[in-house]
C-alpha cells in the first residue's frame, strides 16, 4: 500500500485530469491509513471476530433495505440517473424471480461483492461465536446473504460465490484427509435434487448468469471487452507506467478507439490497477495477493488454533471468489468498504503468521 501511494505521484507528470487524480488519490490514501491502523491495532483473534460481527450487523441492515426493495420496488439510495431505470422497471426480476436488490451500493455488482464477503464472514462466525443461538443465527444469515447475492443477478458475484464454496469444500476435504468427502458428495447430490427441477424451468436465465460472450459484437459483454481493449491501448501509450489514478475515465472518453457506448469506467478491478497505476504496482499487487493466498491455504490446514484455522478457511474462500467477483463493479477504488474489509483479512494473516 505504501509503495502504491508513493508511486501514484509519478504519473502526475502526464495525467490529463488532475481533479479526478486528486479525488482518487484521497481514496487510496484513506485505504492506506485504514489498512495501517487495522494492522497495527488488531492484535488478537477476538479483534478479528468482533470486526466480523460489526460487518455482519451492517450486512443485516443493508439486507433489510434490500428486502424492502425486493418487495416494494422502491429504491431509496440510487442516484437520479439509475433511479429512473429501476423505478420505471419496478417489476424487473432476477434469475430467481425477484426484483434486483441494490441496497446502498449504487448498483447490483457492487452489492454482490459486498454480499460475497458477508456470506463468508457470517459463515466464519457460525463456528467462532460463543453461543449456539449466535452460531445458528450466523448460519441463517449466510443463507440469507446467498439468496440476496443470487438475486442481484451479478454474473461476477455468482461465479465468485461458486469458486469460493469450491475452495471451501476443497479445504474441508484436504483437512480431514477426505473423511468428509462422502458427506460433501451427499450434500451436493441433495442440492442437485432440489436444483435440477428449477434449472429445467429456468435454464436460459441460469445460463445468462454464468456465461460471458467473448465474441459479442453488441450489448454489455461487447462493451466490457472494448473497455479492456482500450485499457491496453492506453497502457501501451504510457509505456506501461499507467495513465494515473482517476484518469481512465478521461482517456476512455477522449482517446478510446473501441466503442464503449459512453461507458468510461473500466469495470474490472485488475485492469483498473494495471491501466491506472502501471505494470509495477500491478505485478506487486498480484505478488502480495498470491503470497497471502498461499499463507491462508497453509493456515487453513494447520491444526494449531481451531478458530483461526476456520477464519483462514473462510478468508481464503473469499480471496478466491474475489478474484472473479471484483470484475463486476465499475470501480473499486471509490468503494470505501473494500479497504477495511481487505485489511481485516490481512490482519488475520499477520496475526497467524506471528503466532506460528
Amino acid at each position: 500500500m505504501l509503495f502504491w501511494v508513493v508511486y501514484s505521484f509519478l504519473p502526475i507528470i502526464w495525467i490529463k485530469d488532475f481533479s479526478a487524480w486528486a479525488k482518487m488519490y484521497i481514496f487510496l490514501l484513506s485505504g492506506f491509513i485504514t489498512t495501517w491502523y487495522i494492522g497495527l491495532y488488531f492484535t488478537s483473534k477476538n479483534d478479528i471476530i468482533n470486526a466480523l460481527k460489526v460487518v455482519e450487523l451492517l450486512s443485516v441492515v443493508f439486507g433489510t433495505i434490500a428486502l424492502y426493495e425486493i418487495f416494494t420496488g422502491n429504491y431509496l439510495f440510487l442516484n437520479e440517473g439509475s433511479l429512473g431505470y429501476y423505478q420505471e422497471r419496478s417489476q424487473l426480476i432476477s434469475t430467481i424471480g425477484y426484483r434486483v436488490p441494490i441496497s446502498v451500493f449504487s448498483n447490483p455488482n457492487n452489492y454482490s461483492l459486498f454480499l460475497l464477503f458477508s456470506v463468508f464472514g457470517s459463515l466464519g462466525l457460525s463456528k467462532t461465536k460463543k453461543t449456539k443461538p449466535g452460531r445458528l443465527f450466523s448460519l441463517v444469515l449466510t443463507l440469507f446473504f446467498i439468496f440476496l447475492l443470487i438475486a442481484t443477478q451479478s454474473r461476477a458475484g455468482f461465479i465468485g460465490l461458486i469458486l469460493g464454496f469450491t475452495a471451501y469444500g476443497f479445504i474441508l476435504i484436504k483437512r480431514t484427509n477426505a473423511k468428509n468427502f462422502w458427506k460433501i458428495i451427499l450434500l451436493f447430490v441433495g442440492a442437485l435434487f432440489f436444483a435440477i427441477p428449477w434449472l429445467n424451468d429456468n435454464f436460459e436465465m441460469f445460463e445468462s448468469l454464468i456465461t460471458f460472450n467473448l465474441n459479442a459484437s453488441a450489448g454489455s459483454d461487447a462493451i466490457r471487452l472494448n473497455l479492456i481493449r482500450n485499457g491496453f491501448v492506453f497502457l501501451i501509450n504510457t509505456f506501461f507506467l499507467g495513465v494515473g489514478l482517476g484518469n481512465i475515465e478521461y482517456y476512455m472518453a477522449n482517446y478510446g478507439i473501441f466503442s464503449t457506448s459512453g461507458i468510461t469506467n473500466i469495470h474490472n478491478w485488475w485492469m483498473e490497477i494495471l491501466v491506472s497505476s502501471g505494470i509495477f504496482v500491478f505485478v506487486f499487487y498480484i505478488y502480495v495477493y498470491l503470497k497471502n493466498m498461499k499463507r491462508l491455504y497453509k493456515f487453513s490446514l494447520l491444526n494449531f488454533d481451531k478458530k483461526m484455522q476456520h477464519l483462514s478457511t473462510i478468508f481464503l474462500s473469499f480471496w478466491v471468489g474475489f478474484f472473479v467477483a471484483s470484475i463486476g463493479a465499475s470501480s473499486l477504488m471509490y468503494n470505501e468498504w473494500i479497504w477495511p474489509v481487505m485489511a481485516i483479512v490481512m490482519a488475520s494473516i499477520n496475526l497467524y503468521t506471528v503466532k506460528n
